[in-house]
């Protein structure tokens, strides 16, 4: 499933956010996609239908959304699992993220902390990938898509305006979760997505 949300409010809340961060002291900043990884964690957990995974003994239903975060390495991608993504601040989430993709890198992952998980997230926006579908990785339920952030027009009271959009393909193991789940659960996202606030609250 292929769709578009406006992240203006997003982009805008995010330089606010570093711009506050900076001023207190800290070196690092936060990144669209952990902004972008709290929504979808907190989408899911506000569709409940959506916290299940196939297994060949049948469905499981999971009380926490454990969100596997795609890595790539140099011998290939790995997903180290953020746990409980959903009850994390953005702030926690951005730090655990900043600390998984350390470790990856320098090969300190134990096989627990990447096997598992409810959802995945992929982001190849940073490589002027406007859209494209993630591989569903077993035994997770489904998997994000985040393309770049384009530049389009919108008419706002009769006049063209330019606004910044961001393309998500959600890919969906029908298995476990069917189309209208999913589709509900994509409500939640944009909703969020396009009011941040949200995410921070």
């Amino acid at each position: 499933v292929l769709f578009r949300s406006e992240a203006d409010a997003l982009l805008d809340l995010r330089a606010q956010l570093n711009t506050a961060l900076a001023d207190g002291g800290a070196e690092t900043k936060l990144t669209v996609n952990d902004l972008v990884m709290k929504a979808y964690a907190l989408a899911i957990a506000r569709t409940p239908e959506a916290m299940v995974t196939w297994t060949d003994e049948g469905m499981v239903r999971h009380r926490q959304g454990d969100l596997g975060m795609a890595v790539a390495l140099d011998v290939g991608l790995i997903t180290p699992i953020l746990r409980d993504a959903a009850r994390l601040s953005l702030g926690a989430l951005s730090d655990a993220a900043r600390l998984a993709i350390g470790r990856a890198r320098e090969g300190r992952f134990a096989a627990e902390d990447y096997t598992g998980g409810l959802a995945g997230i992929s982001n190849l926006g940073m490589f002027g990938v406007s859209a494209f579908s993630a591989i569903i990785t077993p035994p997770q339920s489904m998997n994000l898509a985040v393309g770049a952030i384009e530049t389009d027009l919108a008419l706002r009271d009769g006049q063209p305006v330019e606004v910044r959009r961001l393309r998500l393909t959600l890919s969906v193991d029908h298995r476990a979760i069917d189309g209208a789940a999913a589709a509900r659960m994509l409500q939640q996202l944009k909703r969020l997505i396009e009011a941040p606030l949200l995410l921070v609250a």
